[in-house]
């Protein structure tokens, strides 16, 4: 016959800790939804902050710009002798040193188009005074498939995608050059360092980790400190009904009752109240019939005792005995007292029992 194998007792987890890691969790969850969405808008705010300083910088700058002046330096040629000391040129470099110095972030060149919608010849450029004097020839062609600085030829354009050329990594923004006839003749271009969107996006993020940490841990506090205050009640109720199962019926669940009024806490502690007294009632109740039980029970027993005892062979037969005794006892009784009382009879009498 096989056995069962007993169930495995289930493990205790206290509802203190099931509250806090259900809280936990929805708090984490909910953190996470927080935080991505916090991350995003902060993100897109400081891009379009990034975007807005851009495009105010490049219109500052093309505000500097005469058109016609740079329609006559863009079309000098390398081998005119004006190049590179004509006071034109070096205003115009003067001028775009100007606006990296107003706004450091910002490192602006210009460009002249061609007859091909995607080439551009270098006129100005920062790099010549930051980096190398070299770092872009003069009317050195400039072509790209991918980058939007020729739609700058049209209108203002803006590329916030992060890219990366030769000479690092960009956000840009660019806009046409006019002359006095509204004739485009050149695009300014204004670039911020990737490295400092980056860095925003850097900042934000630890902002973000370090305000999502403090948050989650004084929730954490607060769910620890709530979770306390809504199960001590039914710790204390737990308790109680130990030692009511010890047999301990002076319990006091007044101040239980009295600190949670007629909340939900308060009525499970008058219902555990009633409950504990009509326990009691009863235990003291079976008691009583327990014990009236216990003497029936010992009568019983004796007069079942008793009855076996008559019953026997053995008591029988000294019954028979001791009735048989009886028997012979008023018999023999007057010929134990017959002499005394009158001595000349006894021959006769003893006569008369022999025969």
């Amino acid at each position: 016959m096989s056995v069962t194998p007993a169930a495995p007792k289930p493990r205790f987890i206290s509802m203190r800790l099931r509250l806090l890691t259900i809280f936990t969790l929805v708090f984490a969850l909910f953190a996470v939804v927080v935080f991505v969405l916090f991350y995003l808008y902060s993100t897109d705010a400081a891009m379009n902050r990034i975007r807005d300083d851009m495009i105010d910088t490049l219109k500052g700058g093309i505000a500097g710009v005469d058109g016609d002046v740079f329609q006559i330096i863009a079309d000098f040629t390398a081998e005119q002798p004006e190049f590179p000391n004509d006071p034109r040129y070096a205003r115009h470099q003067d001028w775009l040193a100007t606006i990296h110095r107003l706004e450091p972030r910002a490192y602006p060149y210009t460009l002249k188009p061609t007859d091909n919608p995607r080439e551009g010849l270098w006129v100005g450029d920062i790099l010549r005074i930051t980096r190398s004097p070299t770092e872009t020839k003069w009317l050195e062609s400039y072509t790209s498939d991918t980058s939007k600085l020729f739609d700058g030829f049209k209108e203002l354009t803006t590329n916030m995608e992060p890219y990366t050329d030769k000479w690092g990594s960009w956000v840009s923004a660019y806009a046409p050059i006019l002359n006095s006839q509204g004739k485009t003749v050149g695009v300014m271009g204004v670039d911020f360092e990737a490295s400092y969107v980056y860095s925003v996006q850097r900042t934000i993020m630890s902002t973000a980790i370090v305000a999502f940490g403090f948050s989650f841990l004084v929730l954490f506090i607060v769910i620890w400190l709530v979770s306390g205050a809504l199960t001590r009640p039914i710790t204390d109720l737990t308790q109680t009904a130990r030692e009511l199962g010890e047999g301990r019926y002076d319990i006091a669940l007044d101040k239980l009752t009295a600190k949670h009024g007629s909340d939900e806490i308060g009525v499970l502690a008058q219902v555990f109240r009633s409950m504990t007294e009509k326990v009691r009632q009863r235990e003291e109740t079976l008691v009583r019939k327990v014990h009236e039980l216990s003497i029936q029970i010992d009568y019983a027993q004796r007069e079942r005792q008793i009855s076996q005892v008559t019953d026997s062979e053995f008591f029988k037969d000294l019954q028979s005995r001791v009735q048989n005794i009886r028997q012979r006892k008023p018999a023999s009784s007057p010929s134990e007292t017959q002499p005394t009382s009158q001595p000349s009879s006894q021959p006769s009498s003893s006569a008369e029992s022999h025969t």
